[in-house]
């Protein structure tokens, strides 16, 4: 009778797949030190396929088209945020990057905080149940989004919500995304408001869930960031929640910046709104920007800059550029940068 064999899959990557074919009789005679370098070795394929950038998109899942996959295929990201995802979009981004996080946001058309905090959990829970059990490769979810948490009784109550939303998620064995604040938030001056949220974060860390975030400047992704302080009071604003509350207290939470890039801000600004609408601005000022002068580019230009932010804190996931197709955005749209967003991510 022949050996069987035993197929040491080191890569399962979608473009390739890299295998070591060994017979069950021989394993005991390979040296352990060699056994140990092969697991490390898959381990680490696996890693080094993903792009070394943290920037990605933020995707309007009816959006799911040709254009995003291939550009999906080409770049290989480490975190996607889809919003609405239908039924298996979770499977059908999985087969083209094994290792992606995914984060998953469903619309709901209220958000109340004027009832019981676990009544409210319960009902997000009751109603985005049929989605999640439609995505169960989703790696975590999101719930309200950037809701006010700038008084003491709502960010209470909101902490209160979010335990529970917490545990709910655990007992169908799916995770967390908690927070979801929007850009500026929350109040990283008022220890009181902060120590408010603390709880819901310890209950993340134990049900291994993650911190989302909400990062966007203007007029550039610059505004209002310290080259002294070496952070931002809108993008990497992070590292102020996290080296002033978040250290001190061992809350080692991963984080996710799903949503990012240019919008309105109190940086000296025009607000004019998304990337799109500051073309003009950026070509007329005096001195000029340093960077590409093509608009486009010019946003990779700044996106790479946060990037290289980002890369700085192992502690960051990513971050999800806001938004691929998504209705009523219009001067968000990313789709017009992703070749040369592709050709940022894959020269690094």
């Amino acid at each position: 009778m022949k050996n069987s064999q035993t197929i040491l899959i080191i890569s399962n990557h979608i473009n390739y797949r890299i295998m070591i074919s060994i017979s069950r009789s021989s394993i005991s005679s390979i040296p352990s030190f060699l056994l140990y370098f092969i697991l490390i070795s898959s381990y680490l394929i696996t890693v080094f396929s993903l792009s070394k950038s943290k920037l990605s998109i933020h995707v309007n899942t009816p959006a799911i088209d040709n254009t995003f996959l291939n550009w999906l295929n080409a770049t290989q990201p480490r975190v996607l945020k889809l919003l609405d995802p239908p039924p298996h979009s979770d499977i059908l981004i999985k087969n083209i990057v094994p290792d992606i996080i995914l984060i998953g946001r469903i619309y709901t058309p209220t958000q109340p905080v004027n009832i019981d905090p676990k009544l409210a959990a319960q009902l997000w829970f009751n109603n985005s149940l049929p989605i999640i059990l439609n995505n169960t490769h989703i790696d975590y979810w999101e719930g309200y989004n950037e809701i006010y948490t700038q008084d003491l009784p709502t960010m209470t109550w909101y902490t209160a919500m979010e335990i529970e939303r917490t545990i709910l998620l655990a007992s169908i064995n799916q995770k967390i995304s908690i927070g979801q604040f929007s850009s500026g938030c929350p109040d990283v001056t008022n220890a009181t408001i902060i120590n408010a949220w603390l709880p819901a974060i310890a209950t993340a860390v134990q049900y291994k869930g993650i911190l989302g975030l909400h990062e966007y400047s203007s007029p550039t992704l610059l505004g209002c960031y310290s080259n002294s302080t070496h952070d931002g009071w809108l993008t990497v604003r992070y590292r102020k929640l996290y080296n002033e509350y978040l250290l001190p207290n061992n809350l080692l939470i991963p984080i996710i910046i799903s949503e990012s890039g240019i919008d309105n801000s109190p940086c000296s600004s025009p607000n004019l709104g998304g990337w799109m609408n500051y073309c003009s601005y950026w070509s007329q000022l005096n001195p000029p920007l340093p960077g590409p002068t093509d608009c486009g580019q010019q946003y990779v230009y700044q996106l790479s800059w946060y990037d290289s932010n980002l890369l700085q804190d192992n502690y960051i996931l990513g971050t999800t550029i806001f938004c691929y197709q998504c209705a009523g955005f219009a001067s968000y749209e990313v789709k017009s940068i992703l070749d040369d967003l592709q050709q940022y991510m894959n020269n690094l």
